[in-house]
């Protein structure tokens, strides 16, 4: 099957316009609707705090105050009781105001504790920083204990299942906390009548230092981070995070490293990218939101080097990722919204000796509830040359022999996945999940060139079932399921699976 021939200067140039014009426009839109209607702007989650906390100090200050003058009338009181002198019967006797006097000061005393026990509690919802707007510390602590059987690429993390050598073991018992994740999330002023606000999260799977006991240490590695502009309808957000047109992933804690079903449908790379969103308000119960935006063109290649970044075939045209999505979403409430989306991405791709590839994606999304137990959610796609977001296994071309020589023909991998989860919420506390997903690269593409490209399954499937228990709110369990079957060019089939048991802290 052909891939689509999308390299055209002129096309390219025409996506380019109608993505910055849809933007202009969306943000546009955005900025008049709120000058018309609110000129001061929003103030943000951190002012209406700070603004809390002064008034709160000010209550303190005025009843620490109001306590040392009553404190003065009491001392004068004792002072005159003890004199000669006594007031008429027909008043209150200096003991009496004495004892009232003492009574308002207790009460002022406890009123303060308690003023002062507030103030503690603002003060712990900071984490000091160079601004005044606060800053919050995020995580989940998470020890993952697993029992595979087979042979998988990931003992850790399996989604593949790969032969098995004749002196091999036939599977495994590993521990890991490197799923352990740790972020931090801010909220900053309102700027251009918009709310600001960011957020950055990094975990401990970025692979293993070269030294003793490494397996156990995980390096650093950042995983998603944007910075969003949130004005009613409208927002700007930049950042890294998985490709805007393909929002979802299954629910797991096995696979917090790379999101669950990677490889086998699901397109998730987290990817530098710019994108605008504007909602149009269809009804009281339901909206269309519209998104476009650029990415980065990268690849699943291995860098070259850990000092210096060669460009991908993507960032060689000189061109970013251009994407869009439209989703109508029905919410009576958040917890039980329904939606559906539908998203496009074109990405030109130039790689050595002057050969060009068109990378494209259709997407379609969904998440419909069916009563408030149960929920059905997943994705599809079908593309060429997006092994960049996780599709084809990875995996963006096909080629006739070695790529780094002149006479090797390099054809886009055509490929099509789609994943299913539906989950049941048992209580607050506990929830099942099952799903499967399934990534299929086109044999018709895989057979032009057989000997080059063994390395590639002509067929992924995935599927897994888990229940998550959080028995307190920062305290969660799961124990998960996984079975991997993966398909050769030849039509053998490997086999693998896991039991996942995970326990975890959140803050």
């Amino acid at each position: 099957m052909k891939a689509c021939k999308l390299h055209n200067p002129l096309f390219t140039r025409i996506i380019a316009a109608f993505v910055i014009t849809s933007a202009g426009i969306a943000l546009g839109q955005g900025i008049a609707e709120q000058a018309s209607t609110n000129k001061v702007g929003l103030e943000s989650k951190v002012a209406e705090l700070d603004q809390d906390l002064r008034t709160t100090r000010e209550e303190l200050a005025q009843s620490r105050e109001e306590i040392r003058q009553l404190r003065l009338i009491l001392e004068k009181l004792e002072q005159h009781l003890a004199g000669p002198d006594q007031a008429a019967a027909a008043t209150p006797s200096p003991s009496e105001q004495s004892t009232e006097i003492a009574s308002r000061v207790h009460a002022l005393e406890e009123g303060q504790s308690v003023l002062q026990s507030q103030v503690e509690q603002e003060e712990q919802k900071k984490i000091e920083t160079a601004s005044k707007y606060p800053l919050k510390l995020t995580g989940l602590i998470l020890l993952n204990t697993a029992f595979n059987r087979g042979n998988v690429d990931n003992v850790d993390v399996p989604e593949l299942a790969l032969g098995r050598p004749a002196a091999a073991a036939n599977g495994a018992f590993t521990a890991t906390l490197r799923q352990s994740i740790l972020g931090l999330e801010g909220t900053g002023p309102v700027v251009w009548g918009a709310k600001s606000s960011a957020n950055i999260y990094a975990d401990f799977f970025g692979g293993f230092p070269i030294a003793d006991f490494g397996v156990t240490a995980g390096l650093f590695r950042l995983r998603t981070a944007r910075i969003r502009l949130d004005w009613p309808k409208t927002s700007v957000i930049f950042g890294q995070e998985s490709p805007f047109f393909s929002p979802l992933s299954p629910t797991s804690l096995a696979t917090l490293g790379q999101p669950a079903l990677s490889w086998a449908g699901n397109l998730w790379a987290w990817t530098p990218q710019v994108r605008i969103e504007h909602v149009l308000q269809a009804s009281n119960t339901s909206s269309l939101r519209l998104q476009a935006g650029i990415l980065d063109p990268i690849e699943s290649l291995l860098p070259v080097t850990q000092s210096f970044r060669r460009p991908s075939p993507g960032e060689q045209s000189r061109q970013p990722g251009y994407a869009t999505r439209v989703a109508w979403t029905r919410h009576p409430n958040e917890d039980h919204a329904m939606s559906f989306g539908v998203g496009g991405f074109v990405s030109p791709q130039r790689y050595a000796f002057d050969r060009h590839v068109n990378g494209w994606a259709g997407t379609a999304d969904w998440k419909v509830p069916f009563g408030s137990k149960f929920e059905v959610s997943g994705e599809a796609y079908r593309g060429n040359a997006v092994g960049g977001l996780g599709g084809g296994q990875f995996a963006s071309f096909v080629a006739s022999g070695d790529p780094a020589l002149p006479s090797t023909r390099i054809v886009g991998l055509n490929s099509i996945g789609v994943w299913g989860q539906l989950k049941y919420r048992a209580s607050s506390r506990l929830e099942f999940n099952g799903a499967v997903g399934h990534d299929n690269p086109l044999a018709s593409d895989l057979e032009r060139f057989p000997a080059g490209n063994n390395q590639i399954f002509a067929r992924n499937q995935t599927s897994f079932l888990n229940f998550i228990f959080t028995p307190e709110s920062s305290l969660l369990f799961s124990v998960e399921f996984r079975h991997i079957q993966s398909y050769a060019i030849s039509g053998r089939r490997n086999v693998a699976d896991q039991i996942n048991i995970a326990a975890g802290y959140s803050f």
